[in-house]
């Protein structure tokens, strides 16, 4: 079996198209919310109080596209897009327990199970408490890997 290769690959940025931004993530979020129910003002807030903000993996990015050319890429709108659906079937009391922890404590959420979010949120806090050097001494993981260099490995 072979695998047939365009001619010509236009591997060119496409010019005509600009990165997407932050923008076009609220706006696509209040029109998922306003088809959801949920107050389209709320978009703003979802982003900069609740969700974990971009980090430097997620910038835009051109990727190459099936068929030749180039297509822009954004994981961080692709994650903030999610962690909205999964927002939006959230119960409500899960919902103030994710939105306290994001503004009080300043825990952001990136879409995990809210389980997962609150076990995440206790270790952060206690993090916080005893201070980073004596939370990862304390740690499991740091126990067993003073067995192993102990072992001589």
């Amino acid at each position: 079996m072979t695998f047939a290769r365009p001619d010509k690959t236009d591997t060119t940025p496409a010019q005509t198209t600009r990165a997407p931004d932050r923008g076009q993530i609220i706006t696509e979020l209040r029109d998922l919310f306003e088809r959801n129910g949920t107050d389209a003002s709320f978009a703003a807030t979802f982003v900069s109080d609740i969700c974990q903000p971009c980090t430097q993996w997620e910038n835009p990015r051109m990727v190459a596209a099936i068929g030749g050319g180039n297509r822009w890429e954004y994981p961080y709108q692709t994650r903030i897009i999610l962690s909205a659906h999964t927002w939006l079937a959230l119960k409500p009391r899960e919902r103030e327990i994710i939105a306290a922890g994001a503004t009080e404590d300043g825990i952001r959420w990136r879409g995990e199970p809210v389980n997962v979010y609150i076990e995440a949120a206790g270790e952060t806090l206690r993090m916080r408490q005893v201070g980073i050097r004596a939370y990862v001494a304390d740690s499991a993981g740091a126990k067993e890997l003073a067995k192993l260099r102990k072992a001589g490995m």
